[in-house]
C-alpha cells in the first residue's frame, strides 16, 4: 500500500495584518470662546458693585460751615453796590439783618430773634464783647432802628457811614473759648477695715 502525502499546511498569517498605522496626535478642543469673556464680565460687574457699595457706606467728609466774617463782608459788598438805589428804610433793614446774622454766628447769640433792647441788654452780649465793641454796636443798632422804624431820612453819605460801621463790626474778635471744667480731685481710697496701729 502506498503512503499518502502529508496534508498541506496553511501559510502562517502575519499577526499585524489588518492593523492601521499610528495616527498623528489630535488637538484637544479648548473651551468655547465665549466662556472667558463671560467670566471677565462677571468679575467686572462684581468689582463695580463692590466699589459702589463702598462709596455709599463711606463716611462723608464733614462740611465746614462758611466763615461768618466772609459771609457778612460779601453781603455788605453786595449791599454797597445797591446802596444808591435803596430807600433809607430798606437799607437800614438790610444792613441791620446782615450785622445781626454775623453777631449771631460769631457770638452764638440769637440776635435775629430779639428786639434791639433785648439783644443789647442780653448778658451774653456784655460778656462776649469788649467795651468798645459794645459801644459801637449800641450806636449802630440805634441808627438802624431810626431808619427802619422811625422812617428816618438819610443821605447817601450817611448811609455809607452806617455801612462803614457795619463793616467795622465784622472785625470784632471772637470770644475766647471757655476753659473746660476742672477735673475733680481723686478721693482717698476707702479704708479696708484693717487699721495699722503704731
Amino acid at each position: 500500500m502506498q503512503a499518502s502525502p502529508p496534508p498541506l499546511q496553511a501559510p502562517a498569517q502575519d499577526p499585524l495584518a489588518g492593523m492601521h498605522d499610528i495616527l498623528p496626535p489630535e488637538a484637544v478642543p479648548g473651551p468655547p470662546a465665549w466662556i472667558p469673556w463671560s467670566i471677565a464680565a462677571i468679575v467686572a460687574i462684581v468689582a463695580v458693585t463692590l466699589f459702589l457699595v463702598w462709596l455709599k457706606r463711606r463716611p462723608a467728609k464733614p462740611v465746614l460751615p462758611p466763615d461768618p466774617r466772609l459771609v457778612a463782608r460779601k453781603a455788605l459788598q453786595d449791599l454797597a453796590a445797591r446802596l444808591e438805589s435803596l430807600a433809607p428804610k430798606d437799607f437800614g433793614i438790610e444792613v441791620s439783618l446782615i450785622s445781626r446774622r454775623f453777631i449771631e454766628a460769631v457770638l452764638q447769640i440769637e440776635s435775629t430773634r430779639q428786639t434791639s433792647e433785648e439783644f443789647l441788654a442780653d448778658p451774653r452780649t456784655r460778656e462776649r464783647l469788649p467795651a468798645e465793641a459794645r459801644r459801637q454796636l449800641d450806636d449802630f443798632v440805634k441808627q438802624c432802628d431810626t431808619l427802619k422804624y422811625a422812617e428816618g431820612h438819610a443821605s447817601t453819605r450817611e448811609m455809607r457811614v452806617l455801612w462803614d460801621s457795619a463793616s467795622n463790626l465784622t472785625s470784632i474778635p471772637s470770644p475766647e473759648p471757655s476753659a473746660p471744667p476742672a477735673t475733680p480731685a481723686v478721693p482717698p481710697p476707702l479704708p479696708t477695715g484693717k487699721e495699722v496701729r503704731p
